[in-house]
């Protein structure tokens, strides 16, 4: 498990799925994603896990969560 203060998911994900794929985490917590609904999870994707978003505004805070697809896990609205 690993947790990075990421500062605008959108500019790094691709430095994400190069850190994944040498070291594969089992979960990646992110925060200061700067997620909202104008990006969709397709373009976040990372191959071989899931993503959770808790998305706040594109200037700042948000959270979000990936989790490798082969993990058994429940996403909870509480």
């Amino acid at each position: 498990m690993a947790h990075l203060n990421i500062v605008s998911l959108p500019k790094h994900v691709d430095q994400l799925r190069i850190l994944l794929n040498h070291h594969p985490f089992d979960i990646l917590a992110l925060n200061e994603t700067r997620l909202d609904a104008t990006i969709s999870s397709d373009e976040m994707r990372i191959s071989g896990y899931d993503l959770v978003r808790f998305d706040r505004s594109r200037n700042g805070g948000g959270a979000c969560i990936y989790l490798r697809s082969s993990l058994n896990y429940i996403n909870r609205n509480d």
